[in-house]
């Protein structure tokens, strides 16, 4: 199990009021790793894009597009406007238009990140011949599972494909815990984590104490003594628990 894992600041699709106090408290507290959903309108995304620059940080910003365009030209176009800020942009395209994404990365420079464009193992056949161009999000939710997960991280290490340890909103800690055992088998491979929100996000946690990030988006796992107890070591509260109540 690794040491440290470094968790991502993840940025919604706000006003740019709320965007901006955001940002201001997660550079506040060490995070420098951040990922970005972009509107599609390029005032708006230039302005947090500047927001996020203008912080004097050396910050680290990948895209999430949620798949806003139609043509690969449209989306290098877009990225050109913005000043290639980002190091890796999530499903700019409609999902599984493998040509046109691989056709973006090779035009810009820039890793393309696979969402909802990879659910099974036919997706990682479907890229092997252009894999160099990609980045798969593991979420557990999901890929069905860990264990499917972890077969799945297996088709993908064959073809040398780093990850991201994705997470839906507001997943509590028995996913956290999930990506956690996932980074552990995926190593190196890992380039991003997503999740580990915990009660930072949650009103309750269905864990005690919950997994989650301090500051810096840092979560040491050993402070949690996984090792030391049965399955895969959390406290869940019972249903008396008066939290539930």
């Amino acid at each position: 199990m690794p040491a440290i894992l470094q968790y991502s600041a993840v940025l919604g699709n706000n006003d740019l009021a709320v965007f901006s106090k955001q940002v201001l408290k997660y550079v506040s507290v060490g995070f420098r790793d951040f990922k970005i959903k972009l509107s599609g309108d390029l005032e708006i995304d230039l302005r947090k894009i500047a927001c996020l620059l203008d912080t004097g940080e050396a910050v680290k910003i990948r895209g999430d597009a949620n798949n806003l365009w139609r043509k690969p030209s449209d989306v290098i176009d877009y990225i050109d406007q913005l000043g290639q800020p980002f190091w890796a942009i999530e499903e700019p395209l409609i999902s599984r238009d493998f040509s046109g994404l691989s056709q973006v990365a090779s035009r810009t420079g820039i890793k393309i990140i696979l969402d909802e464009s990879f659910t099974c193992a036919q997706d990682i056949r479907d890229i092997k011949d252009m894999a160099n161009h990609f980045i798969l999000n593991f979420r557990v939710s999901k890929l069905g599972g860990l264990i499917r997960s972890i077969a799945l991280l297996e088709n993908a290490r064959s073809l040398g494909l780093p990850l991201i340890i994705g997470a839906h909103v507001g997943e509590t800690s028995v996913l956290s815990r999930a990506g956690i055992t996932l980074a552990s088998v995926a190593g190196n491979a890992t380039v991003a984590m997503e999740g580990a929100f915990g009660t930072h996000l949650l009103e309750h946690d269905v864990c005690e104490p919950p997994v989650m990030f301090g500051n810096g988006g840092m979560l040491r796992p050993k402070e949690w003594h996984f090792q030391n107890a049965a399955g895969n070591g959390l406290e869940i509260k019972g249903q008396n628990d008066p939290t539930y109540k």
